[in-house]
């Protein structure tokens, strides 16, 4: 049952990440995080289903041939996107996108999973589009924030926000089309960021890039998480709307919105849903307050979002949410932290993962199940992929936390969820009379 380690060499900072942070095809697993030099690493395993996976040992992403550095990277901020998390994609890329207080630039590079994880050249994305940045905030835990994503028609997005002040230079919204080397990325116009803020805490607002295949193949929306008013808005992406300029628009609101009092918490999560272009998102309503629930979203486009449903009522000491969709099952996963049932019950110090589940896009929920078991720790930054189990294969169901006592990147072997696949759930709904 015991919580064993992955890595021992972690950032002392856990919120230096944002909803994604893993990715899982089957029993195969690419983890990213920051190690305690502030490197953007990843480890590797293709036994997930085995009682204790082996793990291959970091590999340096923010490290390597110029534009990066040979041998020292300041990671303030990162944030991946993997193809097959995109409606009707079955390629292979890692997407990954990371700023970098040494050089005060922001960074784009991928990995090839179908080629042996080639790492592509990264791209200084200042440099490429000479965008005009000045700095990166080096207490990037609360004071920075990056999102990436791939629409349906195949372009990748960014929106960063690098320092805490309103400097238009400062806050990013890029684009690029394949294959996303450097001649291929166009800057949007700052006016266009998804950063709208116009208060003190301008950079400490978090946005959630998600594909938007519901309203055109090149759309997006940007959850943004407000600091100034406590309140989570959605903006739609029209890429088409302007003769290929695209505008930027707030279509919801969504009335739980979210207490962040603790920035780097992450109060907000959301996930994409490739059977049916939806988004999913959760939010908590207040941090670490024996009021707060999780609302949960169900948005079909950007004129529709429905829900605000309840998974999590009245739960003191809690926090942190990510969300996963198992579309061959249609599942929801929703993980958070529960300080509840600590030892001494409080929030950061004594905080066990935890997670729920939902067969009907949220209407209903399992209930808690235990995810972690050594109370006395404190759990943070909740791993996870966004979308597994894409075409019926199965998969291992593991997520990863940050330790915050020895600042160690931890799993749960027991406590892990193996996934029907396809064949699986076939021959269940024939025994229970509904078909194959």
């Amino acid at each position: 049952m015991a919580d064993t380690d992955v890595d021992t060499d972690l950032n002392t900072a856990p919120g230096r990440s944002q909803n994604n942070t893993e990715v899982i095809n089957g029993n195969e697993k690419w983890a990213f995080y920051l190690d305690a030099a502030n490197d953007l690493n990843f480890n590797h395993t293709n036994d997930l289903n085995a009682s204790t996976p082996t793990w291959d040992g970091p590999t340096a992403v923010s490290l390597g041939a110029s534009p990066l550095d040979a041998s020292n990277s300041q990671v303030q901020f990162f944030q991946i996107w993997y193809d097959k998390w995109t409606k009707g994609d079955t390629g292979d890329l890692i997407h990954m996108a990371w700023l970098d207080s040494g050089d005060n630039v922001a960074y784009y590079r991928n990995m090839d999973t179908g080629n042996a994880d080639a790492l592509s050249t990264a791209i200084d994305l200042n440099a490429e589009m000479t965008l005009g940045m000045t700095s990166v905030v080096a207490n990037g835990v609360r004071d920075t924030n990056l999102s990436i994503t791939k629409a349906t028609g195949g372009r990748i997005y960014i929106a960063f926000s690098a320092v805490p002040t309103i400097a238009s230079e400062e806050h990013r919204f890029v684009r690029a089309v394949s294959p996303y080397t450097t001649t291929n990325w166009t800057n949007v116009t700052a006016t266009d960021t998804f950063h709208k803020d116009t208060g003190s805490s301008f950079s400490q607002d978090r946005v959630i890039l998600m594909p938007a295949p519901n309203d055109a193949a090149d759309d997006i929306y940007g959850i943004t998480l407000r600091v100034d008013d406590n309140v989570v808005t959605v903006w739609h992406w029209d890429q088409s709307a302007a003769a290929g300029a695209g505008t930027l628009t707030l279509v919801h609101t969504p009335a739980g919105g979210a207490n962040v009092e603790r920035a780097e918490s992450f109060q907000t999560a959301a996930v994409p849903d490739i059977n049916n272009g939806h988004v999913y998102i959760g939010c908590w309503s207040l941090f670490d307050n024996a009021a707060a629930d999780v609302h949960f979203y169900d948005m079909t486009s950007a004129a529709t979002i429905g829900g605000d449903d309840l998974p999590i009522e009245n739960l003191a000491e809690s926090g942190y949410v990510k969300l996963t969709h198992d579309p061959t099952n249609d599942r929801v996963y929703l993980f958070y932290t529960d300080g509840t049932t600590g030892a001494a019950s409080a929030f950061g110090t004594d905080d066990l993962g935890a997670y729920q589940t939902s067969d009907d896009n949220g209407g209903s929920w399992s209930g808690r199940q235990a995810l972690t078991v050594d109370d006395a720790d404190g759990v943070a930054a909740l791993g996870g992929p966004a979308v597994l189990n894409f075409a019926g294969e199965g998969a291992t169901l593991s997520p990863l936390w940050h330790e915050l006592v020895d600042d160690d990147l931890m799993e749960n072997n027991t406590n892990k969820i193996t996934i029907a696949g396809i064949a699986v759930v076939s021959r269940l709904r024939q025994l229970r009379g509904v078909g194959a």
